[in-house]
């Protein structure tokens, strides 16, 4: 193990049950975005908008109130080095790329990937990569400060009961 990376947690995370928690923040994004969308039915964006822009979506269960950081997948699988989050957005000509926690109803919108992966070039650099156990493999990302990432995206807030979410 280098430097730049940490331990295996010890919980492994269930790929159903994250694919149903994200699902649920689909669900509520798509009724709650501040344009029309709707959903994308192939599988590299999750929603597409009024002008044809792609958008990728990630739904964090933290509250801003537990956390300053938004957890940014590098590899959806370490081992084979696929990519995942933005990078992999990227790679499918997502347009924007949007960090949603449910629990406050609060988005950071990324309408510009090329700077938003230099960003995160910077800032990842010589950080270590977090792991995520799943019972067949490993994801890996960073922890990435929210206030670094403040300039270069808009901010929102949906509006909905937290009895909802």
């Amino acid at each position: 193990m280098t430097t730049r990376e940490r331990a295996k947690p010890k919980k492994a995370f269930l790929f159903n049950e994250q694919l149903a928690k994200g699902e649920r923040g689909e669900h509520f994004f798509l009724h709650h975005y501040h344009s029309p969308i709707i959903k994308y039915r192939w599988h590299t964006a999750d929603f597409i908008d009024w002008e044809g822009s792609k958008i990728e979506l990630k739904t964090d269960f933290y509250s801003l109130q537990d956390t300053e950081f938004m957890f940014m997948e590098r590899y959806s699988d370490v081992d084979k080095r696929k990519p995942g989050g933005p990078w992999q957005s990227h790679k499918n000509g997502v347009d924007k790329f949007v960090y949603l926690f449910i629990r406050d109803g609060v988005y950071f919108e990324f309408e510009n990937m090329e700077k938003l992966l230099a960003r995160l070039k910077k800032l990842t650099d010589k950080a270590p990569m977090v792991y995520i156990k799943n019972p067949t493999y490993r994801a890996g990302g960073y922890k990435v400060r929210i206030a670094d990432l403040e300039d270069i995206c808009h901010r929102h807030r949906l509006y909905w009961s937290l009895d909802e979410v």
